[in-house]
């Protein structure tokens, strides 16, 4: 579809019962997850709608919501439901022009352009939360901050901290992401008193240095996937939040890509103004919320 955005979020969006719809009346969307359910279970040993859906017969929906928020399980969990859903869009004939993750998202634009298969996408998504949780040396904070990007960077270097902390995402002209070693956010916090903070809720410093401690295990885990180059003929195009721009199907068939797609700050603000150049005009979330929708909106309906 001309101008159409599919955008897909990452982790921290997550909640239980999200398109508890589609799984009880879309029968494209149950055999997704069930089929991508299988490689969760064989590698974490969790049933994906036991705790997606408690209601329909799982655990306690309390203890099911603690599941979700567990980086080993709510990665490879939430890839699982939004590649499901846009399975169902394209039962329906229905295909965008430009496919947008962000950070993990890019996982499900990846396995919808081919290149890896669904059971590989799956396998890494179940092993990147997996390592993430389970490395004590990536433990630290992420923290929103209203400042551009530009002004963080040298808050950064005036702290003398970029070795533990980096910028993890862009997500508009004051909207910033920092993370790092939870001590060393907080010195970088103190060169910025007119800005605004505030905490996310995750245990570990996605997008800085510190990923560095779990990434010769995760290139591990790339050696054994297979990359494709999707035909030309595929349609979408990807728009990465690695470089902030559209790429070629080749140019992320690698593994060196999803390595740097650990370590590099989301690129979302550039690759949602990329997108509008290459006439995205069209932006459908397919997620649990409308957390990329409102982003989106901030960064392309510029005042005046």
């Amino acid at each position: 579809v001309p101008g159409l955005v599919w955008q897909f979020a990452g982790q921290g969006t997550l909640k239980v019962g999200v398109a508890e719809e589609m799984w009880r009346s879309e029968p494209d969307f149950r055999a997704s997850l069930l089929r991508c359910g299988r490689v969760i279970q064989a590698r974490l040993g969790v049933d994906v709608a036991e705790i997606l859906y408690p209601s329909s017969g799982g655990m306690a929906a309390a203890e099911a919501e603690a599941v979700l928020k567990q980086t080993k399980y709510g990665q490879s969990i939430l890839v699982a439901l939004e590649y499901s859903m846009a399975v169902v869009y394209r039962s329906r004939g229905v295909s965008p022009a430009l496919l947008l993750g962000h950070s993990l998202g890019e996982y499900v634009a990846a396995m919808l352009g081919g290149v890896f298969s669904v059971e590989d996408g799956m396998l890494l998504a179940c092993e990147r939360g997996r390592l993430m949780q389970e490395c004590d040396g990536c433990r630290g904070s992420m923290i929103a901050v209203g400042a551009a990007a530009d002004s963080v960077r040298v808050a950064i270097k005036t702290a003398g901290v970029g070795a533990t902390v980096s910028i993890g995402a862009i997500n508009g002209s004051s909207g910033v992401v920092l993370s790092g070693d939870s001590v060393d956010t907080q010195l970088v916090l103190a060169q910025l008193p007119q800005a605004w903070s505030k905490p996310l809720a995750v245990s570990h410093a996605f997008h800085s240095p510190l990923m560095r401690h779990m990434v010769a295990a995760y290139e591990d885990v790339l050696a054994t996937v297979e990359f494709r180059v999707p035909p030309v003929t595929t349609g979408s195009r990807m728009v990465s939040t690695v470089l902030g721009r559209a790429v070629e199907w080749a140019e992320i068939c690698c593994a060196e890509y999803w390595v740097r797609h650990i370590l590099q700050p989301v690129l979302y603000l550039a690759a949602v103004e990329a997108s509008a150049t290459l006439g995205g005009t069209r932006y459908v979330e397919l997620g649990p919320d409308l957390t990329l929708t409102t982003l989106s909106q901030r960064a392309l309906c510029k005042p005046g």
